[in-house]
C-alpha cells in the first residue's frame, strides 16, 4: 500500500522490478519445494545459502515491487525497515534454537541470516528429495495470500504505466484494500497484527 501511494511507473522501470520480482518467485519456488517436508534442522536447498530464503524472496519482492513503481516511500520501507523487521522477529526465535540445538548455532554461525553466502552450508546426507507440487502450490496460507496481493499489485502497476487507471487509480485501490481490512476486523474480530502479516 505504501508503495502504491507514490507510484509513479513507467516501462522502464517495469522492467527493472519485474525482472527482480521474477527472481524472487524463484526463489520463492526453490524455497517451498523443500519447505513441506524437511527435517527440524535439515540444511538443504536454498538454506545452505541463506538462513531465511523464505523472508529473502518476499523482501526481494517488496523491493522489485517498489523500484516497478517508482516509489521512493515503498523503496525506503523495502530496503530500510523491512529488513530491520525481519531481524527484530527473528533474533528470539534463534536465540531459542540456538540454545537448544548444537548443530542449529554452528549453522547460524556459518550461513548469513538474509543476505546469500556464496560458500554452500554442508549438505545433510538424509534429506528429503525437492517436491515440484510444494514448489508450485506451497502450503503456507500467509504466503499464497501475500502473493495474492503481490499479483494485484503489479496489476495496478501496469494498468497505471498504460494510463487506463486515472491518475489517482493507486489512492482509490489503496483506499479500497483498506476498507476491506477495517471489515475483516470488524468481521471476524481480528487484531491488526495478524490482519496485516
Amino acid at each position: 500500500m505504501i508503495t502504491l501511494l507514490a507510484a509513479f511507473p513507467d516501462q522502464r522501470s517495469l522492467w527493472i522490478g519485474g525482472t527482480i520480482s521474477g527472481c524472487a518467485l524463484i526463489l520463492l519456488f526453490w524455497v517451498q519445494g523443500y519447505t513441506s517436508h524437511a527435517q527440524e534442522h535439515a540444511v538443504i536447498g536454498p538454506f545452505r545459502f541463506v538462513r531465511h530464503p523464505l523472508r529473502l524472496s518476499l523482501w526481494l519482492l517488496a523491493i522489485g515491487f517498489s523500484l516497478g513503481a517508482r516509489s521512493f516511500p515503498g523503496l525506503l520501507f523495502s530496503l530500510g525497515i523491512l529488513p530491520l523487521l525481519y531481524t527484530f522477529d527473528l533474533s528470539h526465535e534463534e536465540a531459542q534454537r540456538r540454545r537448544q540445538n548444537l548443530a542449529a548455532f554452528r549453522y547460524g554461525k556459518f550461513v548469513p541470516a538474509l543476505v546469500p553466502t556464496i560458500f554452500p552450508y554442508r549438505r545433510e546426507a538424509t534429506a528429503a528429495p525437492f517436491s515440484w507440487r510444494s514448489g508450485l502450490f506451497g502450503s503456507d496460507t500467509t504466503v499464497r495470500r501475500r502473493l495474492g496481493r503481490f499479483v494485484i499489485g503489479w496489476a495496478v502497476l501496469v494498468l497505471l504505466e498504460r494510463t487506463i487507471l486515472p491518475v489517482k487509480g493507486a489512492w482509490i485501490v489503496s483506499g479500497l484494500w483498506l476498507l476491506l481490512l477495517l471489515i475483516r476486523i470488524i468481521l471476524h474480530r481480528k487484531t491488526l497484527r495478524l490482519v496485516f502479516s
